[in-house]
């Protein structure tokens, strides 16, 4: 059956907040003929890509440089759904997603140069796993300055928060979810570099953590714009600062 995907606007749904800032997302147009197979346009940096389909599915080579890639993703279909960034060169690939069934979220990874458990840049093919119809958008968007604290977010599944800004010191963060599957809080930095993961638990949750930031850290986190990556699949609130 001959599949025509039509460019649309995107929009790389952010985690709501008390500012509701949003990120809008352009797009590239892809065309087929094949139910899994796509030809795509030359992009320019930043990197935005939209790909769509059902079945399992090979995209052609693009380039990922520095910072935080966003994944934007819809399944249909009661089988898994799998997406995948895996590199050309022998270096990290990531497992973004991983689920069954209806699936709708973002999830963001960092690229770091010579990283032993993150991507690196160079060039990448997203791999897509799944038997019913699916849509997949790939970025590396600009990052706006962040926010002041305190701020709080709040959503239900993966998102990925607005930018906040980490001053030197520790600061308070506290998390409340409800759900029955795994929780993960991870914590980045907008230009990839350094990272933190906050909570992995378990169903429902209930607690504060201090995250520590300080100039030049050796491992963890450095004061200045982050984002949060959320993976949950209930409802979640996060508060940041006091």
């Amino acid at each position: 059956m001959k599949r025509i995907l039509l460019p649309v606007l995107l929009v790389l749904f952010l985690a709501s907040c008390s500012t509701g800032q949003t990120t809008t997302q352009p797009t590239t147009s892809q065309t087929s003929t094949q139910p899994t197979t796509t030809t795509q346009k030359p992009v320019t940096t930043p990197l935005e890509l939209e790909f769509e389909g059902t079945g399992d599915y090979l995209s052609p080579t693009f380039n990922l440089t520095e910072g935080i890639v966003a994944i934007t993703a819809q399944y249909s279909g009661e089988s898994n759904f799998i997406v995948e960034v895996v590199p050309e060169a022998d270096t990290w690939q990531v497992l973004s997603i991983n689920t069954i069934g209806n699936y709708s979220g973002i999830r963001a990874h960092r690229v770091e140069t010579d990283a032993i458990m993150a991507l690196n840049p160079g060039g990448h093919r997203l791999q897509v796993k799944g038997s019913g119809e699916w849509q997949v958008a790939l970025a590396q968007p600009a990052f706006p300055s962040g926010q002041a604290l305190p701020v709080e977010f709040s959503g239900a599944g993966d998102m990925v928060t607005d930018v906040f800004n980490l001053p030197e010191g520790i600061t308070p963060i506290a998390f409340t979810h409800t759900g029955k599957s795994n929780f993960i809080v991870e914590i980045m930095s907008v230009d990839g570099l350094t990272y933190d993961l906050t909570v992995n638990e378990m169903g429902d949750y209930n607690g504060s953590i201090g995250i520590k930031t300080e100039k030049q850290p050796y491992f963890g986190l450095g004061p200045g714009p982050h984002i949060m990556v959320i993976q949950a699949d209930g409802f979640w609130t996060a508060k940041i600062g006091e």
